[in-house]
């Protein structure tokens, strides 16, 4: 839906000022599941493992040692350019600070729920942005977002409509 939305907006034709509106809903969908596929696999290591601290701490050390390489390889001139103030500094540490709660609490849920709901319940976020461009910029959603929203929402209805499979070994009496 989203090539299909930059195609019939017009913008997919042309370039837009930074490169092709393709290209950009390629990278967008590549992220997305890319996404997708991290918190799969970071619900797998909370639940397979009975040590939950030491796998969120090493998820935390890896993930900040991984995210450091990539700013220092690719934003290392932006870094340079940047004048440090407290202001600044302030600003940084409060977005670090809302990183580590939205992070803590996906891996309370996904310790406790299911990596395709989240991922399901992340994609209907967007009706915020939705009513924040429609109220306070007063730009109207196009039809391609009802039908993109109704999908995500078919797709959380379905899936809480049957229940979770249960692994066998959940039914194994202890005592025999």
């Amino acid at each position: 839906l989203t090539v299909a939305s930059d195609v019939a907006s017009g913008r997919a034709v042309g370039s837009a000022p930074q490169g092709p509106a393709w290209l950009g809903d390629l990278m967008v969908i590549a992220g997305a599941t890319l996404y997708g596929f991290s918190n799969v696999m970071q619900e797998k290591v909370l639940k397979a493992s009975g040590r939950k601290c030491e796998s969120l701490g090493m998820l935390g050390l890896c993930g900040t040692v991984l995210s450091g390489i990539q700013a220092l390889l690719l934003e290392a001139r932006a870094f340079e350019s940047i004048s440090w103030h407290g202001s600044t500094i302030m600003h940084l540490l409060g977005f670090q600070m809302c990183l580590f709660g939205m992070y803590m609490l996906t891996s309370v849920f996904l310790s406790n729920g299911d990596a395709a709901i989240f991922n399901l319940s992340m994609l209907t976020s967007d009706v915020y942005c939705v009513i924040f461009a429609w109220r306070f910029h007063h730009q109207q959603p196009t039809w391609m977002y009802g039908a993109a929203f109704t999908t995500t929402l078919s797709g959380l209805v379905l899936y809480y409509s049957k229940p979770l499979p249960v692994a066998a070994s959940e039914f194994v009496d202890p005592g025999s």
